[in-house]
């Protein structure tokens, strides 16, 4: 599956404009919140639209996971980890794969956010669908620890489960 729908599936799961008071990232639409871009307005969050965070979801957290390698191992994987960088921003993304990576054993995998070449041939070496299932049941751990859980748990459980 290319990058366009992923995207574009992301898109679907996040929905349009929401400025919840109980969620941190304040105003948001399409996943894109003002928290996580500062350098964008109140209006011009507002006046996304699905092609503009489209280019956001490539420039910004398609990049940060190195997407189009990620891509190459495992389309699943490369899904699920986008839509955590637009959930919960790009490094949590890859500090939870590399969680997953030293957890299996990959004992030479750092956690610092960074996906390089000690990362890349950890996972090469693991089975996709097992990283995939580990993936996902700690990004769950995650999103539990999270003091806005409880208003939020049944949508997040339902975003798990769909991906």
């Amino acid at each position: 599956m290319p990058f366009a729908d992923h995207a574009a599936k992301i898109i679907k799961i996040e929905g349009g404009l929401v400025d919840n008071p109980k969620d941190p990232g304040g105003l948001t639409k399409y996943g894109i919140s003002h928290r996580a871009h500062p350098e964008l307005t109140r209006q011009q969050i507002i006046d996304l639209t699905p092609e503009d965070a489209i280019k956001i979801y490539k420039e910004t957290y398609w990049a940060g996971i190195k997407g189009d390698l990620i891509e190459k191992y495992d389309d699943r994987l490369a899904l699920i980890m986008l839509d955590m960088s637009v959930h919960s921003y790009w490094t949590a993304s890859v500090k939870t794969l590399q969680a997953v990576l030293f957890n299996l054993g990959r004992n030479a995998v750092k956690i610092d956010g960074i996906i390089g070449p000690i990362t890349l041939a950890s996972l090469k070496r693991c089975d996709a669908d097992l990283v995939c299932r580990k993936f996902l049941a700690k990004r769950m751990i995650f999103l539990s620890a999270l003091t806005i859980w409880p208003d939020n748990k049944n949508g997040w459980i339902d975003r798990l489960f769909s991906l």
